[in-house]
């Protein structure tokens, strides 16, 4: 049974959280499963533009609309504004969303909770190892 990967868009790629979870969907065991589509950080970030280190062929934007066509799974490691803005595309798109972003304000969290209500949102404020 060959089952297609999922493809994983990085949100927050360059970041310490997003950088290991491209490390570790790269590693030998985990590439039949994953694959990395391409990553996205903020506008004027140094690495807009160039490939993702370890994945090679997967490029780092700004927008994440630019991937949203070759993507079927958000990894969200980001701010809460940036984070928002990205569960609006996700939910134009139809793609789910893993969100570790941590800071929102009230309203920001009654935002995602509509939004998860058009595609499903795992969030969680600790995704920490230990």
């Amino acid at each position: 049974m060959n089952e297609k990967p999922v493809g994983l868009i990085v949100s927050g790629c360059c970041g310490r959280m997003g950088s290991l979870i491209v490390e570790e969907a790269c590693k030998e065991k985990n590439l039949s499963r994953f694959q990395i589509v391409g990553g996205v950080e903020a506008a004027g970030h140094p690495q807009v533009g160039q490939h993702l280190p370890v994945v090679g062929s997967a490029k780092i934007t700004s927008n994440l609309e630019d991937l949203a066509h070759a993507g079927n799974l958000i990894i969200e490691f980001t701010l809460p504004e940036a984070t928002l803005d990205h569960a609006r595309i996700a939910a134009k798109a139809k793609i789910p969303m893993i969100i570790g972003t941590t800071g929102f304000t009230s309203e920001q969290f009654e935002q995602l909770q509509m939004l998860s209500r058009q595609i499903p949102i795992f969030w969680s404020p600790n995704m920490s190892i230990g």
